[in-house]
């Protein structure tokens, strides 16, 4: 088996999805009259943790497993609408909600995220970039900058002279890289990077609300029941978080070996994209619980407030529960 055989035989089914889709679609354009139905929509069943497919019928709502929508409505599955309906399951990952006639996310077709970032985001990243390469050209840089000093420091015109320094050392050291490919490289990855600094800042919120969980049980120390809600609370939030936190460390692992990461430009932007799309997903189950634990005024004094979040955090983290090893 040659190298490039070794390599396809390892990849996960969503990285071929991602990289060779069936068809060039871009959005879900059903032709059978089931998907023309008005208010159907496709949503993970709460109780269940599959995929469905979601058909009004009066007053009530029917949910029916997307694995047997093909067989319930008669879906060829070499056709248009059974290959869409093979992207539902993977698509729900960057969108909570899919409607008929929804694009398909673009994580889906060619790896580029389907969400924004901010410019500040973008600076913060071209900051690190400079941070670590200087770092790895044994340049003096501050200890554990801020995303506000790393704004500051990719902006400094003292730091982008050592930045040509640093330029022609890692040149000097990767020859197959001119100046102006590796100022390309960069370029790119500050984009890629640009992403998991929007999630860095995200996730900083919702750091703070397992903090407000530990502190909430310390005010309900006279009230048995409720500090043993919040010590439950907070036990079902530190593997999940823990798992985020060694997510953006392997980022700065990949960063601190620059000149690694150059030899290996491909992988390396495959990589973070991987991670991206993981945090992303992540960041997207935790917005409920934010919304709902700012919405109240004081939440340590409601009772459903700390059950619902209870049960929102078990559904989706149970204490057995693994972070994913597939690509996305």
């Amino acid at each position: 088996m040659d190298a490039q055989s070794a390599q396809e035989s390892t990849d996960s089914p969503d990285d071929i999805l991602i990289r060779t889709p069936v068809l060039a679609l871009d959005h879900f354009n059903f032709v059978a009259r089931v998907f023309q139905v008005d208010g159907v929509w496709f949503q993970y069943d709460e109780t269940s943790g599959a995929a469905a497919f979601w058909v009004p019928m009066g007053a009530m709502t029917a949910c029916i497993p997307v694995s047997r929508v093909m067989r319930e409505f008669s879906i060829d599955p070499d056709g248009s609408d059974g290959h869409l309906l093979l992207r539902i399951e993977q698509a729900l990952k960057y969108a909570p909600v899919i409607r008929p006639g929804d694009s398909i996310p673009s994580e889906l077709i060619d790896g580029t995220a389907s969400w924004k970032y901010e410019i500040s985001h973008k600076l913060v990243a071209e900051g690190r970039l400079l941070w670590h390469l200087l770092r790895w050209a044994e340049i003096d840089v501050l200890e554990n900058p801020s995303p506000e000093e790393l704004i500051s420091f990719g902006q400094d015109e003292d730091q982008q002279k050592d930045r040509a320094l640093a330029m022609l050392k890692i040149t000097a050291q990767q020859e197959e890289y001119s100046e102006k490919e590796l100022s390309e490289f960069m370029g790119q990855l500050s984009v890629d990077l640009a992403y998991i600094e929007a999630l860095r800042e995200h996730f900083s919120s919702i750091f703070q609300l397992q903090s407000n969980f530990a502190r909430a049980r310390q005010v309900c120390r006279g009230q048995k029941e409720a500090a043993e809600e919040f010590g439950r609370i907070s036990t079902l939030t530190q593997k999940p978080l823990r798992l985020v936190r060694e997510k953006f460390a392997q980022i700065d692992l990949i960063l601190s070996s620059f000149d690694c990461a150059l030899y290996e430009a491909e992988v390396v932007a495959e990589k973070i994209r991987k991670i991206r799309n993981q945090l992303h997903l992540e960041s997207c189950k935790w917005q409920p619980i934010v919304a709902d634990w700012n919405s109240v005024k004081k939440p340590t004094d409601d009772l459903q407030l700390r059950r619902r979040i209870y049960h929102f955090l078990a559904s989706q983290w149970p204490l057995e529960n693994n972070w994913p090893q597939s690509g996305s």
